[in-house]
């Protein structure tokens, strides 16, 4: 009703019961995400939050954006189209061949979504790349994030962060003079 108004939609996606991210973790998230996504919500709140949203896991958070990209994928929807069909590629190549040296396939492999956390390797690959599992995987790529990540600030102009470095530091000299 809301989208049909035109006014927005708050939803809550993300959340649940559990004290730490685990499997059930996992399931209420990617319920909530996609049933957030399907209603058509605007403004949606609560990822990340565990023990029905009396604490937080930046971990759970993490999980979560893997599991929102996934949604948004299929919010997308798929487009059908001569091109996307490609029928007259798979006539060309024909039973038994391969597309890999076709230049369709070369044009649109790399806009299909890869999963960042989720695994997609043989078992044979997964145990010759450390046999990681999904929480190793979150944990690392949480860390990562803590230590890498630049975020917004390195796009701001020197001039900008400047400015905001001096408010910063006016601030801080008046807490010492004045108090809190």
């Amino acid at each position: 009703m809301a989208k049909f108004c035109g006014i927005p939609m708050f939803g809550t996606s993300g959340c649940t019961d559990t004290k730490t991210m685990e499997i059930q973790s996992g399931i209420e998230a990617a319920l909530s995400i996609h049933t957030s996504m399907l209603t058509g919500a605007n403004f949606v709140h609560d990822n990340g939050y565990t023990e029905s949203g009396k604490t937080g896991d930046i971990f759970q958070t993490v999980m979560d954006d893997e599991i929102i990209s996934m949604s948004r994928v299929i919010e997308q929807g798929i487009e059908i189209s001569d091109e996307t069909l490609a029928t007259d590629v798979i006539n060309n190549v024909g039973p038994g061949g391969h597309y890999l040296y076709e230049d369709h396939t070369m044009k649109w492999f790399r806009k299909h979504w890869r999963p960042s956390l989720m695994d997609r390797q043989s078992y044979e690959d997964w145990v010759s790349s450390g046999s990681k599992t999904m929480r190793e995987r979150i944990i690392n790529k949480t860390q990562d994030i803590i230590q890498n990540y630049e975020g917004p600030i390195s796009k701001v102009p020197e001039d900008v962060k400047k400015d905001i470095n001096n408010v910063i530091e006016g601030a801080e000299e008046r807490v010492h003079r004045e108090g809190p």
